[in-house]
This record gives structure tokens, sequence and C-alpha cells, in this order.
């Protein structure tokens, strides 16, 4: 093989392994998993269109990231959370997405409230439907904010948070529509359009609480000696 054609063939391997480790983050991100859901490497190759590989490498990936956990006998799974590390986790994101949605308001990049406003209709249209559907809206109305924000170090923070949180999300959209019923969206998106930093802010911080809450009153959360029984079998 010619040094032209090897590095050819290295770059067309480079982009399936980041396309195949980007799908899986972002499934991940959405929450289309469960807390204790084993991850099929089979199927997640068969989903995506490709070989083992690139798939055993995101996994590797995510596993380090702390989204995925390797258990005894090599089974991949959607790592479980105690109480403890989740309320960690929440008041972490409380301190960094409430602060990205401040900044974001002031940013104000031309297409942000177009853009919150058309996801906010899709948000309704797909309040009844399947739980993945409600989920992936979901994810991209926060993270549309937080990306407007214009701190990369920020918005890579907040999806490491959300990587290792976001199954428990799929909990509680699991349980039907959310109480709010989208309402912290909208308070937000009208505090985008009157440039109110403050009530944006705050409606996040609500959006957030809610669903913590919820989940840390109703979840059988395990406690951390479970978690480290399972994880070294």
């Amino acid at each position: 093989m010619s040094l032209t054609r090897h590095k050819k063939s290295n770059t067309r391997q480079a982009a399936l392994y980041k396309r195949v480790y980007e799908e899986l983050r972002h499934g991940l991100t959405d929450g289309l998993f469960v807390p204790g859901e084993v991850i099929s490497l089979r199927s997640i190759a068969d989903q995506l269109g490709t070989s083992a590989m690139p798939v055993r490498e995101a996994i590797r990936r995510l596993t380090a990231e702390g989204a995925l956990e390797l258990r005894p006998s090599r089974i991949t799974v959607i790592p479980m959370i105690s109480r403890r590390r989740f309320t960690e986790i929440t008041e972490l994101r409380l301190e960094l997405e409430v602060k990205a949605t401040e900044i974001a308001v002031h940013q104000r990049p031309p297409n942000l409230l177009g853009t919150l406003e058309a996801l906010e209709h899709k948000a309704k249209a797909v309040r009844q439907q399947h739980v993945a559907a409600r989920l992936s809206v979901n994810r991209e109305f926060h993270f549309t904010i937080y990306n407007a924000a214009g701190s990369g170090l920020r918005s890579h923070m907040i999806q490491l948070l959300w990587l290792q949180s976001a199954a428990l999300t799929h909990v509680y959209f699991a349980q039907g529509p959310t109480k709010s019923q989208g309402r912290f969206h909208r308070v937000i998106i009208e505090a985008m359009r009157e440039a109110n930093a403050k009530r944006a802010a705050t409606a996040m911080r609500d959006d957030i609480l809610e669903t913590a809450n919820h989940l840390l009153s109703t979840w059988k959360f395990p406690e951390d000696d479970v978690i480290s029984a399972l994880s070294h079998g």
C-alpha cells in the first residue's frame, strides 16, 4: 500500500471511530438508556452499521468519562449512582447551567431565540410520544442555551455531568409528561425575549430542580457499598 493510500485509510478509520463515539455519546446524553441497562456491543454495531471495533473503542472512551461502567465478565452497563452522587451532580449542574443560561441571555446570538422557539414548538408536538423523542428535544433545548454562552469548556463539563446522570432523566420522563409541562422552558424563552438574564437563570434552576427533587423523593437509589459490590463482582 502506498503512503497516500495508507493515509486515506487511516483518515477514513478515524472518521468512523469519531462518528460511532459521537453517536453513542449523543444517545447517552439524551438519556436513551436506563440505570443498570446492559450495553450490547453487537447491538450497537448493528444499529450503527459498523464492525465491533469502533464501538469497542467508543465504549472504552465513554467508560473513562464515567458514562459507562465495565463490570466483571466484561459486561458494560449504564452505571447506577447513589443518592449522594446524584445530589453532588445536581449541585454542580446548577452552578454550571444556571450561570451558562445567564451568560447566554447577555450574549444572545442572532438565531438563539428563534431556535429555542422552534424547539419548544417541537417539544409540544412530541409531548405525548415516545420518551426518546422527548428526551432528545429536551437535551437539544438545554445545550442550545449552554453552547450560546460561548464557553467550550463549560459546555464540555456540563455534558460530562449529563453523561453520568441522564439515565435518571429517562426514568423521570418515562413516568409521563413532566409536572411543569414545559413551563420553565417557556419562561426561559420569554426571559430571552425580554433580555432578562436573572429570570432566565431562575427558570433554568427551577427546571433542573423539578427533575432532581422528584427523583430524590421517588427513586430508590442504591447505597455506595451496593454499587461497589456490583462493580467488583
